[in-house]
């Protein structure tokens, strides 16, 4: 799917994925005030039951701010950030957060119930492709690499699976 978005959208666009990604990533990461560290540890199934919900009630409380905040300052968080177009897609930073922090209690609730199996999927599933291990991270810059403009549809191809083929 990467050779046809890559045609598809600007780099622009890909720079407004980067900072969306990096703002989703470092608000998440602060969410549910490292609270889900607990469930894995807690004496009892009900306890770490009530430590799921109050990490995903803080994570809503932290993403209603989060909300109340771009709503009234994205036009200048644009400007900070050098990307006015940036403001239209900013109410997807809170959508962003809830999803990842929801994602991540219920990673440590499944290591508490001990369902491996659950968590191995999940994370064959979140594997970037292109890449993943070292040598697919250089094939996939050659891919990006803007300069590569006018590679043949079929080289990108190969190189994709040649990418692939080396992850496994």
């Amino acid at each position: 799917a990467l050779p046809f978005l890559t045609r598809l959208y600007k780099p622009d666009d890909w720079g407004l994925l980067g900072v969306y990604i990096s703002i989703v990533g470092v608000v998440s990461s602060v969410a549910m005030l490292r609270y889900e560290m607990a469930i894995p540890i807690s004496d009892d199934d009900v306890g770490a039951a009530n430590v799921v919900a109050l990490s995903m009630i803080i994570s809503f409380l932290i993403a209603i701010m989060v909300s109340a905040i771009l709503f009234y300052f994205s036009v200048e968080i644009g400007i900070v950030l050098k990307i006015e177009s940036f403001s239209q897609y900013m109410w997807l930073i809170p959508v962003g957060v809830m999803f990842i922090t929801v994602y991540q209690a219920l990673l440590y609730w499944q290591t508490r119930k001990r369902d491996y199996d659950s968590m191995a999927k999940t994370k064959i599933i979140q594997t970037r492709e292109p890449g993943g291990i070292p040598i697919a991270e250089e094939i996939r810059a050659v891919i990006l690499d803007p300069k590569n403009d006018r590679m043949d549809e079929r080289t990108e191809a190969l190189l994709y699976a040649a990418a692939r083929r080396q992850h496994l």
